[in-house]
């Protein structure tokens, strides 16, 4: 879950290549979710969000946010 990275420093981060991110669980841990997105914005990691299967839209601020959009 995103909750258990969230508060690790630059040693963990300096070693991650790719955050993931599932959109279709964004509306229920928005706050876990964004920020491990300010981490992934301070340590400049891409972002991958991945798209539900069979859902066309993804919360906007969050697609805003991601460097690739899959799904």
């Amino acid at each position: 879950m995103a909750k258990d990275y969230a508060p690790f420093g630059e040693d963990f981060f300096s070693k991650v290549d790719i955050i993931v991110i599932l959109s279709g669980i964004y509306n229920y841990n928005q706050i876990y979710i964004n920020t491990l997105i300010k981490k992934a914005e301070e340590f400049d990691i891409p972002i991958l969000l991945v798209r539900p299967y069979g859902m066309e839209i993804v919360p906007e601020e969050l697609e805003a946010k991601a460097t690739s959009v899959v799904g």
